[in-house]
């Protein structure tokens, strides 16, 4: 008998496939993420797997201050992975599934959540157009023409210029950690 071993490399392929397949799902009422490092969402995600926490205790446990555990926990809300219920954050049941999936079903199902956002889809898209390439101001005209909640009216509307410009760091960074993940292997 032959036998294959399924290979945890994420290949260019793989990810073009998810952009391709991955339906834009309408913005959460949920305001748009700020939190630079998704490798830190990763890392919430298995925390909250062995347990439900506090904010307090997110706080403490990743050395941030009060203000990054809530953009780190709003951004795994965001991306329906993570909810709140009677003060103690929890996985949601996709979070579950996904964070004790195996390796790259768990990285790939992450990289789709993400693609099932406007901007993010059409930033990547983007960025394979483009030569693997994509600036600031690409990621902000794309931000300025999409849907995207305002927290502070409570609507789907414009963001301030100085609110786009922060939220296009998280933008490309996540960006960023999709990409690299194709050569973490390498």
């Amino acid at each position: 008998m032959r036998y294959k071993i399924s290979s945890n490399e994420i290949l260019e392929k793989d990810i073009v496939n998810i952009l391709k397949t991955t339906t834009i799902k309408q913005e959460p009422n949920i305001p748009f993420p700020q939190a630079n490092d998704f490798e830190k969402v990763v890392d919430l995600l298995g925390f909250l797997n062995d347990s439900e926490l506090e904010q307090e205790e997110i706080t403490l446990n990743f050395s941030f201050d009060q203000r990054q555990a809530h953009y780190y926990t709003r951004a795994a809300k965001y991306l329906n992975l993570v909810e709140k219920k009677n003060n103690k954050y929890q996985l949601t049941k996709l979070g579950n599934k996904i964070i004790n999936s195996d390796f790259k079903d768990k990285y790939l199902s992450l990289i789709s959540k993400i693609l099932e956002h406007e901007v993010f889809n059409k930033t990547l898209k983007k960025y394979f157009n483009d030569n693997n390439n994509i600036s600031k101001n690409d990621v902000i005209k794309i931000m300025k023409k999409s849907q995207i909640y305002n927290s502070k009216t409570k609507n789907f509307e414009k963001l301030s210029e100085s609110t786009i410009e922060r939220r296009s760091q998280t933008v490309l960074k996540w960006i960023e950690w999709i990409v690299k993940q194709i050569y973490k292997n390498d």
